[in-house]
């Protein structure tokens, strides 16, 4: 929970340097340079970051693998990882989409929020832009 509340903290404080001056109920600008984006953040229920090394988790995070590979090759995801402490977090993306909706769309079909043992939340971000990131399969 404490991670949660640090990387909620981070992205409000992220998001604050675009708004700040802005008139109430206006559409924050965009300062030169950057873009928005969508950061999400997959959170596991209970124990369910250690069923990795079960069959079903293996099966699991391998789909998992797939997916975040598919959305990093189409561009819909431009950065994503695992988060490796022991916290309820897993792992994370930086979406480019167009808005909180479509990235809420995409994240819904991750094999790990399908399963029902992951949730994920989706934030709104002013980031420096990710235009420049070039995807290399690992494969």
């Amino acid at each position: 929970m404490r991670y949660q509340r640090g990387l909620c903290v981070l992205a409000c404080f992220l998001t604050g340097f675009g708004l700040f001056g802005q008139q109430p109920g206006a559409p924050p600008a965009v300062p030169p340079g950057m873009k928005s984006y969508y950061l999400v953040f997959v959170t596991a229920e209970g124990d369910a970051k250690r069923t990795v090394t079960s069959p079903e988790g293996k099966a699991l995070f391998a789909a998992h693998r797939e997916f975040v590979r598919g959305n990093l090759e189409a561009r819909k995801y431009l950065l994503a990882g695992p988060v490796t402490d022991a916290s309820s977090l897993s792992g994370f993306a930086v979406a480019a989409a167009r808005d909180e909706a479509q990235a809420r769309e995409w994240e819904s079909e991750d094999p790990l929020v399908k399963s029902g043992k992951f949730h994920f939340e989706v934030h709104s971000v002013l980031l420096q832009s990710l235009d420049v990131l070039k995807y290399e399969s690992l494969k």
